[in-house]
C-alpha cells in the first residue's frame, strides 16, 4: 500500500490531517475547492493561498473600502505571511 504525503499545514506540522478531509474541511470554512489534482502535492496549499489572496482583495474593497491598490497591498502582507509559513514547513 502507498501511503501518499498529505501537505497542508496541519500535516505538515505532524498532526494526522489527510489532504482529502482538508479539502473538504477548506470548502466548507472558504467556499474554496481545491482541485483533486493539487491533492498531496506542494501546489495544494499554493492554490489555497492564492485563492484567499483574491479573495482578501474583495473583501478588503468591500468591507474596509480600501482601493484595489491598498486592498492588493493589504492581501499581499498576508499571502506573503502565509507563504513564508509554507515554506518553513515543508523544510
Amino acid at each position: 500500500m502507498n501511503e501518499r504525503k498529505s501537505f497542508n499545514k496541519e500535516a505538515l506540522r505532524g498532526n494526522n490531517y489527510d489532504d482529502l478531509q482538508w479539502q473538504k474541511d477548506f470548502a466548507d470554512a472558504t467556499g474554496i475547492v481545491i482541485p483533486d489534482k493539487y491533492l498531496y502535492t506542494s501546489a495544494g496549499p499554493k492554490y489555497a493561498i492564492d485563492k484567499i489572496y483574491e479573495q482578501n482583495i474583495i473583501d478588503f474593497m468591500q468591507h474596509e473600502d480600501l482601493t484595489e491598490s491598498q486592498a492588493k497591498r493589504k492581501a499581499n502582507v498576508r499571502k506573503t505571511a502565509a507563504l513564508n509559513d509554507l515554506k518553513e514547513l515543508i523544510k
